[in-house]
């Protein structure tokens, strides 16, 4: 009985994905669909990503989130996209690198679409350049200091204030 269940739970846990969303926050991947957190206490209750269009499709896991304790079932125009976690995973990965790196976003997103394209079940999933292009400048802008409102407000250091002659120009 205990080999029985063994098998059930390991079955269950490997639909069950924890994956990096677009905020930064993370989100489960169940059976091609996302959830977001909504409350978590006794148990983690996730609802769908489509809530707003109208789904209720929600699930309640255990906290290590490694079985799936209960389920609502989602409406019929609710997507669902086997390859959902993947897509997820690397739009992260390449949103990391980009504001990691100082290589030009598309020379990063090349050599990871090169990368992909080399395993043959994961080839024709990766998520397009028109898709993750501003998730990836985005990230990388987010090294930057903001610039303030007005040229006034404009605070420079003291070494880029004075010449090579020591005349201060500013």
């Amino acid at each position: 009985m205990k080999k029985v269940l063994d098998q059930i739970a390991d079955h269950c846990s490997l639909d069950l994905r924890l994956v990096q969303n677009r905020c930064g926050g993370t989100s489960l991947v169940y059976e091609g669909r996302a959830y977001k957190l909504k409350r978590a206490a006794r148990k983690k209750y996730w609802r769908c990503l489509q809530d707003k269009k109208g789904c209720g499709g929600a699930v309640w896991t255990n906290l290590d989130v490694t079985t799936v304790i209960k389920r609502n079932d989602h409406i019929e125009s609710c997507p669902v996209d086997e390859h959902l976690a993947y897509k997820m995973e690397k739009r992260a990965v390449l949103a990391q690198r980009s504001a990691e790196e100082t290589k030009p976003i598309p020379a990063i997103y090349d050599e990871e679409a090169s990368a992909a394209s080399a395993e043959p079940s994961t080839s024709g999933h990766f998520p397009l350049f028109r898709r993750v292009r501003a998730a990836m400048y985005g990230h990388r802008a987010r090294r930057f200091p903001k610039l303030p409102n007005h040229r006034r407000d404009l605070q420079i250091p003291v070494p880029f204030r004075t010449t090579k002659t020591a005349l201060e120009k500013l």
